[in-house]
């Protein structure tokens, strides 16, 4: 629900900025009140104000997505990662190594090795990579341990 708002609140900073340059070009041409050098500066600054507008509401995004808890944290990358990041393969990692995060940390490691493998491996950078591999080293240590727990008392101490 989270995903969707933000998608929306986006398109409609869009949506406002357009209409502002609109009506800032419609007066312009209807009125002659600026030179060709005023006309473009007042463009500049429609495209500045709506560009701040949108990274002002990404930090909010970003402050408020750091106080949600691990599942709704997954769910809001998973919308994500399903309706906008799946076209770029960079983002898409980005969404999915986050993902892979969250799901270890919930102790759910059969979906975060899937989450992995779903993973541009040619796209990552070197970072990503060395994060990948150690999460992947994560993962299997934690399949041996849990392995090891359902074991007999007899196997873990020894014929005695």
């Amino acid at each position: 629900r989270k995903a969707k708002k933000n998608s929306y609140i986006r398109w409609l900073i869009m949506i406002v900025s357009f209409v502002i340059l609109f009506i800032a070009a419609y007066l312009e041409f209807r009125y002659d009140l600026l030179e060709i050098n005023g006309f473009l500066c007042w463009l500049l600054a429609i495209l500045v104000f709506s560009w701040g507008l949108t990274i002002c509401y990404a930090s909010y995004v970003r402050k408020h997505a750091c106080k949600m808890s691990l599942e709704e944290r997954h769910d809001f990358n998973l919308y994500l990662y399903h309706h906008k990041y799946w076209k770029n393969p960079i983002l898409a990692n980005q969404a999915l190594l986050n993902n892979a995060i969250i799901l270890v940390k919930m102790k759910q490691y059969e979906q975060a090795a899937q989450a992995l493998d779903a993973m541009h491996i040619e796209k990552c950078k070197a970072k990503e990579m060395k994060l990948i591999y150690f999460l992947r080293i994560g993962i299997q240590a934690s399949k041996m341990m849990q392995e090891i727990t359902r074991l007999p008392n007899w196997w873990k101490t020894g014929f005695r």
